[in-house]
């Protein structure tokens, strides 16, 4: 027998000549483009979502970090009044900004301060105290429900 004939029939039986003509062929097929595509325009829109939310996320933390400080401040006052004059200037309302939101607009809030009086049993001593509660609340823009801080301090007596 020949041995070239022998060689062509071993190469013919290691595969059939479609699969040889396919794995010999240069770039990508059309399915291998589309989900490439795919691929890519999901890792996009998980990044963009990604964003929007820590976007959102980091405004939420500075109105309420706006808040925060406006009522420390507010009982920061009522602190010096207390110590000038050992009264509190109560209010019901006051108008604060939390936030500009550009074009001239700004975010609204209420700040309203409540004076309350307080006991506890500390050291087998009844100890009575006031204490002072500043809410600053307002509408978040985006979700419309209203979002409040509220900052508590006591003065024992």
């Amino acid at each position: 027998m020949d041995k070239s004939i022998e060689i062509r029939h071993f190469s013919a039986s290691s595969g059939s000549q479609l699969s040889g003509i396919v794995r010999s062929q240069k770039g990508f097929t059309l399915i291998e483009a589309l989900l490439t595509t795919l691929v890519i325009v999901g890792i996009i829109v998980t990044i963009y979502t990604g964003i929007m939310y820590a976007e959102n996320q980091v405004t939420q933390n500075y109105r309420g970090r706006v808040a925060t400080l406006l009522a420390s401040g507010e009982l920061e006052m009522q602190h010096f009044y207390y110590v000038q004059t050992k009264n509190f200037r109560p209010f019901s309302g006051k108008d604060v900004v939390i936030d500009y939101l550009g074009k001239g607009k700004a975010l609204p809030g209420r700040m309203t301060m409540d004076i309350s009086r307080g006991s506890e049993l500390a050291g087998g001593r009844l100890l009575n105290f006031n204490y002072l509660v500043v809410t600053v609340s307002w509408v978040d823009p985006q979700s419309k429900k209203v979002r409040s801080i509220s900052v508590r301090e006591d003065y024992y007596k």
